[in-house]
């Protein structure tokens, strides 16, 4: 912010810089304007002596006396009457009268910059760096940009963007009930939008201490019926089911939140929160326990599923980022939709477990495919499966 006013300032002051030079320049032009009416009178006079035949001694004299005329002009000039020192004041303005009102503007110019300006500009310069940095403990620098932002509001109530970083940054400061306004009254500006309903979806969540409210309900439905898979809303909905220690439909919702891309720290910590909730769940329950292997493929999604032998409807199925070597559980959680498949099987029912490894990440689309052979859910088997690509494949 310094460096903001230290800018201004500077223009001030560079502002009554020229006022000066300017105003002392032009007292300084009376004595040129004093010989340039020389020249002037003096080419007059020879033109119309000239003009009359007049000898040139007789022009010679003629120039002289004007001259001494304008010398003693210039000696009157130098040596002013009173009379004359009045006018001469008044075109010929005081040095220091001329600087403290040049000083007076460069304060009122610094006062109606910090009335209209943005003396924050340099915080809010940095404010979507600051709230994508992985840093989230250092809270003095959050503070002063929240102090940032809440100002800039107050000048300008319909900044939309404002409203957004406000709330994101309380968010972050754990002000649930500040982020709540803020986004109320951003979604008051815009209107009915899935980004600005989840994000107040959030704030309201866990302004009301981690209960789903009637409100809140209303704006998840929302986001739900744009966009099913978003990441933020998934973790919004798990931790409501294990607040309500629904551990079935938390680890539903983890499974979807981990097939979306994402930061590596997030996806280990969502890992480890689905395997709590699954730990919470029956042991009995049918589940299948397959390894895929998948050396030297460089395709980024993995898809595992389990289907009916003979069929093509899969019961159950995960999403993940691929790697080398990974174990993925199929179980009620992975079912589609909120069902129950695998338990549900009549007994005997065999599946086979398919694993795609693709770009896609659909089950649709393939780089490489394994199928295990036909396997009872209800036994909790474990499937080994490798991945190759297809011999006329470059992979």
């Amino acid at each position: 912010m310094i460096e903001t006013w230290l800018a201004a300032a500077t223009l001030a002051v560079l502002a009554a810089a020229f006022l000066i030079v300017g105003a002392r320049r032009s007292s300084s032009s009376a004595g040129a304007d004093q010989a340039g009416e020389f020249a002037a009178r003096r080419r007059e006079l020879r033109t119309e002596a000239q003009a009359q035949g007049l000898e040139s001694n007789t022009i010679s004299a003629l120039e002289e006396e004007l001259a001494l005329d304008a010398i003693d002009n210039a000696d009157s000039a130098k040596t002013p009457a009173p009379a004359q020192k009045a006018t001469a004041s008044a075109r010929t303005p005081p040095l220091l009268p001329l600087c403290a009102g040049v000083l007076a503007v460069a304060v009122v110019s610094l006062a109606l910059y910090a009335l209209w300006g943005e003396p924050y500009a340099a915080t809010l310069a940095d404010a979507k760096t600051m709230l994508e940095s992985a840093n989230r403990s250092d809270d003095a620098s959050l503070a002063e940009l929240e102090k940032a932002l809440a100002a800039r509001i107050e000048r300008k109530p319909n900044d939309g963007d404002g409203w957004y970083f406000l709330g994101t940054v309380r968010m972050r400061l754990t002000d649930y009930g500040g982020a709540t306004d803020a986004f109320t009254a951003l979604r008051g500006l815009v209107g009915t939008n899935p980004q600005v309903d989840l994000a107040l979806a959030q704030a309201s969540y866990m302004n009301d201490g981690g209960a789903m409210s009637a409100t809140t309900r209303t704006l998840v439905d929302q986001a739900l019926a744009s966009n099913p898979q978003q990441l933020d809303l998934q973790e919004l909905l798990a931790a409501d089911a294990l607040h309500r220690r629904d551990y079935l439909a938390a680890a539903r919702h983890l499974l979807r939140a981990l097939g979306q891309p994402m930061p590596a720290p997030r996806r280990e910590v969502l890992q480890q929160t689905l395997e709590l909730a699954r730990a919470n769940l029956d042991p009995e329950r049918p589940r299948i326990e397959a390894t895929v292997h998948a050396d030297g493929l460089s395709a980024p999604w993995l898809m595992v599923f389990a289907r009916p032998v003979g069929s093509t409807m899969p019961l159950a199925a995960v999403r993940l980022p691929a790697q080398a070597t990974q174990t993925v559980v199929l179980d009620d959680a992975a079912g589609m939709g909120n069902s129950a498949p695998l338990s549900t099987l009549a007994d005997g029912t065999l599946v086979e477990v398919v694993a795609r490894i693709s770009h896609t990440g659909d089950a649709t689309a393939a780089d490489a495919e394994a199928i295990s052979s036909p396997i009872d859910p209800k036994q909790h088997p474990l499937v080994a499966l490798t991945l190759a690509a297809p011999p006329n494949s470059s992979s």
